[in-house]
């Protein structure tokens, strides 16, 4: 008869704050293997770490004040390989999270049902090793790809077409499904019968498919999906792309806030592959790590970003129309009659959807917010009235609001969201094919294809959009305008400057005519920079600058925030400051009234990147902790951000 055992699991997923957990079983199960285990009325997955005999763990069991429950379903493989599970012991050091909030973030949860479904079980070959080299005998590199769009996509043909002559399999990592769509279009031609993309939402079934797939590697493959597909990672890959690198869509937005960049070169790193960061404009952090000879190019490094004409800058302060009331100034409405009746075509392109960006007190000069979490509000149109839309938390709330400060009714919109620019340019132009393209009229990829597909065929046509109307983007416009993004220079961001040069470069190289910016800021020396596309010079600027106030990447920001009613949060931050003064922690509050009469405070911690993660000292005594222990144990209504890019 089989004896009972204790057997110790790390439970999977992002709400769960323990490390480890107990249960009993009387199977002999394999450390490694994926277990669904109980945890308030639900069933989780979870990786069984050890198991010992009841007999040999009795007077614990006495000791304990909880019931030890059965693990209820188990594989019989392991589900993680040494390397992703050592990555993620790093990671969740690194981040101060938990080790199987980790884990969960790089696992579509679709495939967790598939195993407890027991699809797993469909019969594989054993896998092959490489054919020409042995993961040993590679070497583990970091390079860089800064360059237009289409040269980017040029050299990932070529890249794997020279992987998969070599017998090796490559992974491209997009930051959202809908990059992965674009870039799937592009890469997998030719080569369908071994492109694989994945989608989270796809079925447990597929979801299992393509990793018995991956396994049997009987054939090198392209697989293209987003960074939660980490876990298919293993010996038959030798090259790691992840593209968009500056998009801060890398980073998870809730729980446990990981920046998937990092966890994919800890996992590079341990299974020696080839990783290649690329984008147009790479991030601050990254080009500083190039100019410090950390990571090397994969080609030639493109400073210079050369578009196909001339830009020109308007400075709508001296605009003869009425810009404070109207979207299109008097020399962009010159240019876009022009087009139409030239039958070119023209994008249109502001910051935000909506009405308006963002609106204003006229007395107290205060952003209307959102009362639940806090961030600038877009001004929407909904049927038969306005209402003040929250883009971050999804929080609606009525036009017809007071200030939250001063009590006034003189709100005032800020800039132009897209749909008051569509209103104004079918009021402009009544017969020309006028195309909507944003997070609300586009909910689909084969949507966004069939507008784009209308824009180019119909000649004369104008899309006004967000930044998402370039990616779908197949090919150069005739004209590009940006109508404004003067509104993003007041969010109190140091990255900002960062990101509005990096949206225009991309939008510049897309045109092929005319490109013009409308901006009440022409003398900001940003502009300049994008004019002339030298991302080297704004590199050297904002770097010293970076430098010169203590900001990333040569410190790393450790931000805890934290939710409640004012004199509540304000005395445990108080206490919180107290406990952390070993590191220097600045305190501010970064919201007021927000629902139910809350405030949000925060600590920030500045620590040399160099050293960090602070080695554990395995003390129970949390004046002895290392802090990445600490941040570990905070209660879950403090939220942990490392490496945070906000100081909001």
């Amino acid at each position: 008869m089989a004896e009972i055992k204790m057997a110790t699991v790390i439970p999977i997923g992002d709400s769960v704050f323990r490390d480890s957990l107990s249960y009993f079983t009387m199977r002999d199960i394999e450390p490694g293997s994926l277990v669904f285990v109980p945890i308030r009325k639900k069933r989780i997955p979870a990786i069984l770490v050890s198991t010992q005999l009841i007999k040999d763990v009795k007077t614990e069991l006495k000791r304990s004040d909880f019931e030890l429950k059965k693990i209820e379903k188990a594989s019989e493989e392991r589900f993680f390989s040494k390397e992703f599970m050592e990555a993620a012991e790093e990671a969740a050091d690194y981040f101060g999270a938990n080790l199987g909030q980790i884990l969960s973030s790089y696992v579509p949860n679709n495939l967790f049902k598939g195993y407890e479904k027991n699809l797993h079980k469909i019969k594989t070959k054993k896998k092959e090793p490489p054919a020409e080299e042995t993961t040993a005998e590679r070497k583990h590199t970091v390079e860089l790809v800064q360059a237009p769009l289409e040269d980017r996509i040029a050299f990932y043909k070529s890249l794997i077409r020279e992987n998969f002559a070599r017998k090796s399999s490559v992974f491209l990592c997009l930051p959202t499904m809908h990059e992965v769509n674009i870039f799937a279009d592009n890469l997998k031609r030719g080569i369908e019968d071994y492109a694989l993309v994945l989608r989270p939402e796809d079925s447990p079934k597929k979801l299992i498919s393509a990793s018995q797939t991956i396994k049997e590697r009987a054939h090198p493959l392209l697989v293209i999906g987003t960074p939660v597909f980490a876990c298919f990672l293993d010996n038959s890959f030798e090259t790691v792309i992840v593209e968009k690198e500056s998009s801060p869509a890398h980073k998870t937005i809730f729980r446990p806030f990981i920046d998937s960049r990092i966890f994919l070169e800890k996992l590079a790193r341990k299974l020696s592959l080839r990783l290649i960061f690329g984008d147009t404009v790479l991030r601050l952090e990254t080009i500083h790590k190039k100019e410090t000879d950390e990571y090397s190019p994969s080609l030639l490094f493109k400073y210079r970003l050369i578009s196909r004409t001339m830009p020109r800058l308007l400075d709508v302060k001296k605009d003869k129309n009425n810009f404070d009331t109207r979207a299109i100034s008097s020399e962009l409405l010159e240019l876009l009659e022009g087009a139409i009746e030239a039958k070119k075509n023209t994008v249109l392109l502001t910051t935000k959807k909506g009405l308006s960006g963002a609106t204003i007190c006229g007395d107290c000069k205060t952003i209307v917010s959102c009362k639940n979490c806090g961030s600038t509000t877009t001004l929407h149109r909904k049927e038969n009235s306005n209402v003040f839309y929250c883009h971050k938390c999804g929080t609606g709330q009525s036009a017809s609001v007071l200030c939250n400060k001063c009590r006034s009714w003189n709100l005032r919109p800020v800039g132009f969201g897209t749909e008051r620019v569509e209103d104004e340019v079918r009021s402009l132009f009544p017969n020309a094919n006028v195309i909507r393209m944003d997070g609300e009229s586009v909910k689909t990829h084969k949507q966004g294809k069939e507008m784009m597909s209308n824009f180019e065929e119909n000649k004369g046509s104008v899309i006004v959009g967000t930044e998402m109307a370039l990616f779908y983007l197949t090919k150069p416009v005739e004209n590009i305008a940006i109508i404004s993004t003067d509104s993003l220079f007041f969010i109190p961001d140091f990255k900002i400057n960062e990101r509005i040069f990096n949206y225009l470069v991309n939008a510049k190289l897309m045109a092929e005519n005319n490109f013009v910016i409308q901006t009440r800021c022409a003398d900001h020396p940003v502009f300049e920079k994008i004019v002339r596309g030298d991302a080297l010079q704004f590199y050297k600027e904002e770097i010293l600058l970076r430098k010169n106030f203590s900001y990333p990447p040569f410190k790393l920001f450790i931000k805890i925030t934290g939710e409640g009613k004012e004199d509540v949060v304000a005395k445990e931050f108080d206490e919180l400051a107290v406990f952390l003064k070993k590191w220097n922690p600045d305190k501010f509050r970064s919201a007021t009234n927000l629902q139910g009469g809350k405030a949000r405070m925060n600590l920030l911690i500045k620590v040399n990147p160099l050293n960090w993660p602070e080695k554990p000292t395995g003390s129970d005594d949390p004046e002895k902790m290392s802090l990445p222990e600490i941040l570990k144990i905070l209660p879950p209504r403090f939220a942990v951000k490392v490496d945070a890019e906000s100081l909001l």
